[in-house]
C-alpha cells in the first residue's frame, strides 16, 4: 500500500478535499493564499501553515493539534470548534476571528492580535499569551494556568489573576537541565518543550524532530544540527558558533539575538523565520535573500 503524499500545493489540497477527503497525515503549505476557502473538519495534526494567508477562510471543527501557523493571517477566520491544542500561533494575526468552543490550551500566543476575536467558550488554558494583544470580550474564555507579560494588552477592567492567568517576570528559568543530546531527545519525546538555557556544546543532533522547542540562551556551539527540524523553535540568544546547520528546517523560528558566527546555513530553510539587529550571522551571509523577517522594533 503507498503512502499518503504530503499536500504542496494549494491545488492539490483543494482536489483532495473536494473530493472528500478530510485527513491529511501532512500538509506543508507555508505562505500559501487560502483566503476565503472553506476547511470545515479538515483534519491535519501538525500541518505547516506559517505565514498563510487564511482571511475569512472557515474551518468549522478543524482539527490541527500542534500546527504551525506562525504570523498567518486569520482575520475574520471561522474557527468554531477548531481544535488547536498546543498550536504554534506567534504573530499570527487573529483580528475579529471566530473561535468560540474552540481548544487553544496549551497554544503559543507570543505577540498574536486578537483584536475583537470572538472568544465565546474558548479553551485557553495554559496558552502562552505573552506579548499578545486581547482587547476584546474576555470574561467568556478559560484561562485557568495561561500566562502573559508586562507586554501582553488587555482590555480596561479585565482583571487576568481574578481570571486564572499567571503573570510570569522571567521566561529565562531552564525547566529541564540538560547536558547531552540523548537527555534532550528523551525529554522532548516525552512532550517537554523547555530547555532554555541547555548546554549542548558539539551536541550531535543530526536529522533530530525538534519542531517547537524553546532553546533561548542555549549554548550550541560546534552542533552537529544537520537536518535537523527546528521549525517553529525559539533560539533566542542562543549560541551557534560553528554549528552545523546545512540542510536544517528553521522555518518560523525566533532567531533574535541569536549568534551564527561561523555557522553553516547552505540549504537551510529559513522562510519566515525572525530576526533583529542583534542576530549576529557568518560572513557574507544575506538574510534579506533568505526569506527572513527583521523584527526592527526596538
Amino acid at each position: 500500500m503507498s503512502l499518503e503524499q504530503p499536500i504542496l500545493t494549494r491545488d492539490a489540497l483543494l482536489t483532495r478535499y473536494g473530493a472528500g477527503e478530510r485527513h491529511f497525515t501532512q500538509i506543508v503549505l507555508p505562505g500559501a493564499d487560502l483566503q476565503g476557502l472553506a476547511f470545515d473538519h479538515l483534519e491535519s495534526p501538525g500541518a505547516c501553515l506559517i505565514g498563510a494567508n487564511l482571511t475569512t477562510s472557515h474551518g468549522l471543527g478543524a482539527i490541527l493539534p500542534s500546527s504551525f501557523l506562525i504570523r498567518a493571517n486569520l482575520q475574520d477566520a471561522g474557527l468554531r470548534s477548531a481544535q488547536l491544542r498546543g498550536a504554534y500561533l506567534q504573530g499570527a494575526n487573529l483580528r475579529d476571528a471566530n473561535l468560540s468552543e474552540a481548544n487553544l490550551s496549551a497554544a503559543n500566543l507570543q505577540g498574536a492580535d486578537l483584536t475583537g476575536a470572538y472568544l465565546r467558550d474558548t479553551n485557553l488554558r495554559a496558552a502562552n499569551l505573552c506579548g499578545a494583544c486581547l482587547h476584546t470580550e474576555l470574561s467568556q474564555a478559560q484561562w485557568q494556568g495561561a500566562i502573559y507579560d508586562k507586554r501582553t494588552q488587555f482590555p480596561e477592567g479585565f482583571d487576568p489573576e481574578a481570571a486564572g492567568l499567571m503573570a510570569v517576570k522571567n521566561l529565562e528559568k531552564t525547566a529541564v537541565e540538560i547536558h547531552q543530546a540523548s537527555q534532550l531527545l528523551s525529554h522532548y519525546a516525552a512532550g517537554e518543550r523547555n530547555f532554555r538555557g541547555a548546554n549542548l556544546l558539539r551536541a550531535d543532533l543530526v536529522l533530530a524532530n525538534l519542531a517547537g522547542v524553546d532553546l533561548s540562551r542555549a549554548s550550541l556551539a560546534e552542533a552537529h544540527l544537520e537536518g535537523v527540524s527546528l521549525m517553529g523553535a525559539s533560539l533566542v540568544r542562543a549560541k551557534l558558533w560553528q554549528a552545523d546547520l546545512r540542510e536544517a528546517n528553521l522555518m518560523g523560528a525566533d532567531l533574535r539575538g541569536a549568534d551564527f558566527w561561523q555557522a553553516r546555513l547552505e540549504e537551510a530553510n529559513l522562510w519566515q523565520a525572525v530576526y533583529n539587529e542583534d542576530t549576529k550571522w557568518p560572513v557574507d551571509f544575506h538574510p534579506q535573500t533568505r526569506g527572513l523577517v527583521l523584527d526592527d522594533r526596538q
